[in-house]
């Protein structure tokens, strides 16, 4: 790895440097300079322009570190790589302030995101995923549990109004420094789609590890709701392309299902409660 680091350091700091390899496109290096994290890449103008962008407006986000000779990534055989500076940091634990900290983060993500061009951008195609998991396991129990749910919340109008957003916020992509203030990592999988995919993608995950928590997934709601307004007819959306991660990872990690239909029936009374213009009016 000596090479790569040199690419983005003097020799003499480069062999300062320790890495580790923490998973197969990701290494976390630590070298008098800090810590950094190399990742491998495909493509790098697009995200340098939108961190950079993001960087501007206060959001706390990754940003690759550049070349030394020039650009934002290094390249040997035929393989990109990136240097990003680690932010500080820690993951967020799941507890009711810091849910609502990541819903305030991530509603001004979006807002940055609604001014960003989204030339290139693939559309997430979240339904068709979903059926795909469904329809190859389509005589098992959870294959008749998945239609129930997707029956009862979901319908492909509900995925309309779309924007540019980050694909993957769940709590490996997020840091949490000691004053609270949220950072957020890896903007590999930008996606164009309804922005309740994003705050859907989290609350999945949310659920994944904690259970049923009304009072976790509601935290995070109202923060969002702090920095940015929820529309007529979100309620609905966000409960399709909730029941809509939480199928797909049921057959992705061949699991139980994580949430009975009168579950999600529980979820989807207290976010209309606490999203729907017409019932806050």
């Amino acid at each position: 790895m000596l090479e790569l680091i040199t690419a983005f350091f003097s020799e003499e700091d480069a062999e300062r440097f320790k890495v580790k390899k923490i998973s197969g496109s990701v290494w976390v290096a630590h070298g008098p300079e800090g810590i950094f994290y190399i990742k491998r890449r495909t493509e790098m103008e697009f995200e340098e322009r939108l961190t950079s962008y993001l960087h501007e407006r206060s959001i706390r986000v990754e940003m690759p570190h550049p070349v030394r000779h020039g650009g934002n990534m290094f390249w040997k055989d035929g393989c990109g790589y990136a240097l990003y500076a680690c932010i500080p940091g820690i993951r967020p634990g799941w507890e009711v302030p810091i849910m609502s900290a990541v819903g305030n983060t991530l509603a001004k993500l979006h807002s940055g995101f609604m001014h960003f061009p989204l030339e290139g951008v693939k559309t997430w195609d979240i339904s068709l995923h979903t059926w795909e998991w469904i329809l190859q396991c389509s005589h098992s129990p959870d294959a008749r549990w998945a239609r129930s749910v997707v029956k009862n919340f979901c319908s492909p109008d509900l995925e309309g109004g779309k924007q540019l957003v980050h694909g993957d916020v769940h709590p490996g992509n997020l840091l949490v420094d000691e004053e609270g203030d949220v950072g957020i990592i890896d903007f590999q999988r930008l996606r164009v789609a309804n922005r309740m995919a994003d705050i859907a993608y989290f609350c999945a995950h949310l659920i994944i590890h904690n259970g049923i928590s009304i009072s976790l997934i509601t935290a995070f709601l109202k923060g969002y709701g702090s920095e940015s307004t929820f529309r007529e007819g979100d309620g609905a959306r966000f409960m399709h392309h909730l029941t809509m991660f939480i199928v797909q990872y049921t057959f992705y990690l061949r699991k139980e299902p994580f949430a009975a239909l009168s579950q999600l029936i529980e979820v989807s009374r207290a976010v209309e409660d606490l999203i729907s213009p017409s019932r806050n009016a």
